[in-house]
């Protein structure tokens, strides 16, 4: 790499700091310190980290570990989220792909806590890139799959055709080249409206490596020459992807000397830019060429490497490739037990790569099951704001009758005091009987709400007690589970209604000592002893409305039994925490323990007793944040409800 011409400037509220080659750090801590604003300062670096991770992985690393340490230092949560995707890139650019998913990762609960939705977005397409390039496909397809909703929500069109581009990789991968090519037309279709050169110039790309595949290599050639023509100008390393592209048209075209310039630029490039993928492409392509042209000494060093490069970046689609092109050189040349090895190497790559039936069934199960848990997620939402406006509908009714009778009565009383002065103790004596009976009314109507309130808990008690003899007549433990889960959300609302029939006022509930006897109840559901699982309870003395407090319980109810069913595998010291607090600004419920913990907050996504907590917080109009970090922790505030008006 000529590091004289390569220039990065990263402009910002400070001025503008252009970076030769090798990155001055004195030059950029000296221009980050001429600011007071810390934000601005760790901008910087997280732009030059940016750039770098490109051009020169290393020292992109060292500008984004110095964002990460001032940022936290600073409180700033979103510099701090960047400045670990940054580090991730300058791994993943290496090729080093766990260790940039593992950055990654650290990254995505920042983001989703800032509620920066494009950044997300980004981090499920890198993520996805990621298990792509080690062959996890069901998993790749399934972050895309993620990352393209949300580009797609927010109008994102260059962004969304690059995760296009993506999906469709893993049909080529597959060899489903008619469904990989339906994406990258999308994707086309995207880029040509943005006028995005850069995104064009991949698309064109992926389209002319497909028709290479499907052996139409001269159509190949002139997509792979119009993508190149589009990038070239550029001159930095994402031009990698087309020059190698053009080579490799050429050298199917059996145009040698072509071929191999471009190659040669290809890999020469991909080289100073630590590409590993194009690496191994050049090379075995170069190789092949080699074995064309009976060089075969050349052409077993080109072979090789090309297989050292993909099995020390985990590249098995590459890996795969390598091996057979070097079974078939051993078997030209006539080394029998060396091609045996290299074959048994690319057969066993095959079937965990290519196995087309079971892929396809991954793959549509991912995808039925992602479906699946979104519909019912949105079907609870939708039943949930449904009742709820309903239940505003009748108050209001409630209310508006109410208002009317007594503005009639007091119209009525008025016109009584001006027609019939002189009747005055008659009117009052006539008053007060309506008064009593209005009192007896509402006596009634208390017994009659209280009644109704005993027997609702005893119809959702009975429900309950079916569901449990239902649970004992099956024999499939995952039907059982379900069964014995909905009898505790039954429970769950049945003690809400034994609340409201036993306290004198009948529309608020003392949620401390609800939500204590509910945590109590399902450790005892679980028949979970206290030295095994500790409960802490530290709940505020509070008396909420109805809607709140079912919210609260059926909440509270998922989040425990999720921690008792999964957090203590293999621990013999557990620790629940159930926590309610009050203060001016709301309500805030924490839950967490001292499990196993999960990656992130996406495997929780999979749970569906977590999608329905989900759908519970909106009911509430909350925020949820969660911490995977030491066990799970689950955090949800929310204002206090507002009065409604009449």
């Amino acid at each position: 790499m000529n590091t004289g011409r390569i220039i990065i400037c990263v402009v910002s509220l400070l001025g503008t700091l252009c970076l030769y080659g090798q990155i001055d750090l004195d030059s950029l801590n000296q221009l980050a310190q001429s600011s007071s604003a810390d934000s601005i300062k760790v901008a910087a670096y997280n732009a030059a980290a940016n750039e770098l991770a490109f051009i020169k992985p290393d020292s992109g690393a060292e500008v984004a570990r110095i964002a990460i340490v001032k940022s936290k230092k600073s409180g700033l949560v979103f510099h701090t989220a960047k400045g670990f995707q940054n580090l991730g890139l300058s791994f993943h650019v290496r090729g080093m792909l766990d260790s940039a998913r593992k950055y990654y990762l650290i990254s995505l609960p920042l983001l989703i806590q800032v509620k920066d939705s494009l950044g997300i977005a980004g981090l499920y397409n890198n993520i996805g890139v990621t298990y792509n390039q080690q062959g996890d496909f069901p998993r790749s397809l399934e972050y895309y799959q993620q990352s393209l909703d949300i580009k797609l929500a927010l109008g994102q069109i260059a962004a969304s055709a690059k995760t296009l581009n993506n999906i469709g990789v893993i049909y080529f991968d597959q060899k489903d080249f008619d469904r990989a090519m339906t994406y990258y037309q999308r994707a086309l279709e995207l880029d040509e409206t943005m006028e995005n050169s850069e995104g064009l110039s991949r698309t064109l790309g992926n389209i002319g490596l497909t028709y290479l595949e499907k052996g139409n290599d001269s159509l190949a050639l002139k997509y792979y020459l119009q993508s190149y023509q589009l990038i070239r100008s550029v001159g930095n390393c994402r031009t990698t992807y087309s020059i190698n592209g053009v080579g490799q048209a050429f050298s199917k075209l059996k145009m040698y000397d072509s071929a191999k310039y471009y190659l040669k630029k290809a890999l020469d490039k991909a080289r100073d830019c630590n590409e590993a993928v194009i690496q191994t492409s050049a090379l075995l392509e170069l190789g092949n060429i080699g074995m064309e042209e009976k060089r075969m000494k050349v052409a077993e060093a080109l072979l090789l490497e090309s297989e050292l490069i993909a099995r020390n970046n985990g590249l098995k689609t590459h890996l795969k490739d390598a091996s057979q092109k070097l079974y078939e050189f051993y078997k030209k040349t006539g080394q029998a037990a060396k091609a045996l090895s290299k074959l048994e190497t690319a057969f066993a790559l095959q079937d965990s790569l290519f196995n087309d039936d079971l892929t396809a069934q991954l793959t549509t199960m991912e995808l039925e099951y992602s479906f699946q848990q979104e519909r019912d997620s949105l079907n609870f939402a939708r039943k949930s704001e449904i009742m709820e406006y309903d239940s505003k509908i009748e108050r209001q009714n409630f209310i508006q009758v109410i208002t009317g009778l007594i503005l009639l009565l007091a119209v009525i009383f008025i016109f009584i005091i001006y027609r019939y002065y002189r009747l005055k103790n008659n009117a009052n004596l006539k008053l007060t009987e309506k008064n009593l009976q209005i009192s007896e009314a509402l006596e009634e109507r208390e017994v009659l709400l209280q009644e109704v309130h005993h027997r609702v808990k005893n119809n959702l008690q009975v429900v309950s007690s079916l569901l449990n003899i239902q649970s004992k007549f099956l024999d499939d433990d995952k039907a059982k589970k379900a069964i014995l889960e909905g009898r505790d959300r039954v429970l769950s609302m049945a003690l809400v209604h034994q609340r409201l029939y036993e306290n004198k006022n009948l529309s608020r509930i003392d949620i401390r000592e609800y939500l204590e006897q509910l945590a109590d109840a399902l450790l005892d559901s679980y028949q979970v002893a206290q030295e095994d699982v500790k409960l802490q309870k530290d709940i505020d003395q509070l008396d909420l409305d109805l809607d709140t407090s079912i919210h609260l319980g059926l909440i509270v109810n998922e989040l425990i039994s999720n921690s008792l069913k999964h957090a203590f595998k293999g621990l013999d010291d557990g620790k629940i925490s159930l926590s309610l607090k009050a203060s001016s600004l709301g309500y805030y419920l924490s839950i967490s323990d001292n499990g196993t913990g999960v990656e992130d907050e996406s495997t929780l996504l999979k749970s569906y007793g977590f999608r329905i907590v989900k759908s519970l917080v909106r009911g509430l109009k909350a925020d949820l944040n969660v911490n995977t970090q030491n066990g799970t922790s689950i955090l949800i505030s929310f204002n206090r409800p507002t009065a409604q008006s009449t």
